[in-house]
Parts: C-alpha cells; sequence; structure tokens
C-alpha cells in the first residue's frame, strides 16, 4: 500500500513539473511573438517618433501607420498620439500652436526621416492628444485630416 501511494506521488510531482516547464514556454512563446508583432507594427515610425520626442519633450508620442482592414475602401491612416501639459479639450491658441507644430513637423521632415514610408502613402493623418491626470479621466482630442488637405494647409505661393 504505500509503495502505491508513493508511485502516485511521484507521478503527480513529475506532472507538475512539466506543467511549470511548460507555463515558461508558453510565456516565452508569447513574449516573443508580442515583440516580433510590435517591432513589425510600430518599428518602421521610429525615427518619426524620436523626432517628435526630440521636438516636443516628455510628450512621449506613438506613430502608427496602416489601414484598419486589409481592404480596399479603408484609407491608409498615419496616426500620432501625443501626450499634452494642457487641456486638450479646451480650444486654446496653445493647442492650436502645439497641432500646427505638429502638422508643418510632419510636412517638411517625414519624408526626411522615414526610410520605408513617405507620406503620399497615406490617405488620412490623425492626431491624438492626451492629458491624463491622476484619480481623473484621461482629458482626449482628436483631430482627422486628408493628407492632401494637411500638404495643402502649408504650401507656400510662389512668388
Amino acid at each position: 500500500m504505500m509503495n502505491e501511494n508513493t508511485m502516485q506521488e511521484k507521478q503527480i510531482h513529475t506532472y507538475g513539473k512539466w506543467v511549470v516547464v511548460i507555463m515558461f514556454g508558453l510565456g516565452f512563446l508569447a513574449t516573443g511573438f508580442m515583440f516580433v508583432y510590435w517591432n513589425m507594427h510600430v518599428g518602421p515610425f521610429v525615427p518619426f517618433q524620436k523626432l517628435l520626442e526630440q521636438e516636443f519633450p516628455n510628450s512621449k508620442p506613438l506613430v502608427e501607420g496602416g489601414q484598419r482592414k486589409m481592404r480596399d475602401p479603408y484609407p491608409k491612416i498615419l496616426r500620432v498620439t501625443m501626450k499634452v501639459n494642457f487641456d486638450p479639450t479646451a480650444k486654446s491658441e496653445k493647442r492650436k500652436l502645439y497641432v500646427s507644430r505638429v502638422e508643418k513637423l510632419i510636412i517638411e521632415r517625414f519624408d526626411d526621416v522615414m526610410q520605408d514610408f513617405a507620406l503620399s502613402d497615406f490617405e488620412k493623418f490623425e492626431l491624438y492628444l492626451f492629458l491624463p491626470q491622476p484619480e481623473k479621466k484621461v482629458k482626449t482630442w482628436e483631430c482627422e485630416i486628408s493628407v492632401e488637405e494637411l500638404k495643402g494647409q502649408f504650401q507656400t505661393e510662389p512668388q
């Protein structure tokens, strides 16, 4: 009788080791998948993110690009999300100036900084500004504009 109990305990102990090994393996696999996905999804836009971070310190910019769904009727979108230190929901001169600076930087420097993409590859530009507040709801503001319209805002007339 003692022998059977000892064998059952050994089997359970052996199964437990394999469960732990499998759990660690799945954890490493999931982490690797997330790393690869993130680098493929956001990685190409890192040079422009770094430029935005230089121009707007502490803004924690995130630049993404692509389509919502991979079918023709959906436009290709360039999306920039940035943290601000003012209320983005208030119609202020500060917000207007900030948005103008971001848009101008995109028009003037996006093609120079990016290797894999050109601004003309995108049809729409989206800008999201947010102000996180401790223990309160995050204040957000968003702007959506076509890339052609954006380019038109900063074209200078030949003299």
